[in-house]
């Protein structure tokens, strides 16, 4: 968004420049246009609370989406290992029985 005098109206709080959900749209499909690799490439638009308009980030999933993942994928690790241990549980058992 601009100000009278044609300037960004930034967030006070992230010091970010603020769009509406229509600038926000427009500035990313023309980031994506142009390559320029000097500079961050936004990728994702996302709601301020604080400020009630959008701001871009270079990061392509959140601080919160990131612990969710983290989270979702511990929890797999950990049972693909109880199940690993269950089946190694299981031969050493066979191979006692067999003996």
């Amino acid at each position: 968004m601009k100000d009278e005098f044609a300037r960004d109206i930034r967030c006070e709080i992230e010091d970010k420049i603020c769009y509406t959900e229509r600038e926000a749209n427009e500035a990313l499909n023309g980031a994506k246009s142009h390559n320029n690799r000097s500079k961050k490439i936004p990728v994702r638009k996302y709601f301020c609370k604080k400020c009630g308009f959008y701001h871009l980030t270079s990061q392509a999933v959140s601080h919160n989406q990131n612990k969710k993942l983290q989270e979702k994928y511990r929890y797999k690790k950990e049972k693909l290992r109880k199940r690993e241990n269950k089946y190694d549980w299981r031969e050493e058992y066979s191979l006692l029985l067999s003996a």
